[in-house]
């Protein structure tokens, strides 16, 4: 969804997510599913910001697969 007034686009998660981690356990290369998808459009923006939960899930492995540089909040 792209904000009309703050130019950036906005991706919320949807409960299709959970089920997600349960099917990726047999993918290969699921540690880098993310990072693969985001490489089609990284070029279109100049920062990719992903909020993961606090655990260490499959869903966060792929994100800091993909990530250039992490932030963890104390």
């Amino acid at each position: 969804m792209r904000s009309s007034a703050g130019g950036y686009d906005l991706l919320p998660a949807k409960r299709d997510l959970a089920g997600a981690e349960v099917e990726m356990v047999e993918l290969a290369q699921r540690e880098t599913r993310l990072k693969t998808a985001l490489a089609e459009v990284a070029a279109d923006y100049d920062y990719i910001l992903l909020d993961c939960p606090p655990s260490l899930s499959m869903l966060t492995v792929n994100a800091l697969a993909a990530a250039d540089a992490v932030m963890i909040p104390m």
